[in-house]
């Protein structure tokens, strides 16, 4: 996890940070040494900016998610009721598609 996020924390890919699984929170340390970085929380995730550039500036943010609902909220906005009406609907997409697609043998 550590080499994947040293990846993207690269300025000029303009990546502004990241959700990471919760089991893997204690994966940050190693960016965290000669790191000015602070805590921070967004809604009900915990977090934490990781300074790239001298000043405080050009932060990158790691999101420390519990589940896809986390990530969903911090990326896009969106509550879980948003989030299931989405998936649902996207599974009806799909199930028209393959039941047209098969001849209605689905």
């Amino acid at each position: 996890m550590t080499e994947k996020l040293r990846s993207i924390m690269d300025p000029s890919l303009g990546m502004k940070g990241a959700c990471i699984p919760w089991l893997n929170k204690y994966d940050v340390e190693p960016l965290l040494i000669n790191a000015d970085n602070e805590y921070i929380q967004k809604n009900e995730v915990p977090g934490i900016r990781i300074f790239r550039g001298s000043d405080r500036k050009d932060p990158f943010d790691i999101y420390f998610c519990k589940s896809k609902y986390n990530v969903y909220k911090i990326l896009m906005g969106l509550e879980r009721d948003a989030v299931d009406s989405r998936m649902a609907e996207r599974s009806r997409q799909d199930l028209a598609f393959m039941q047209n697609s098969n001849g209605g043998d689905a």
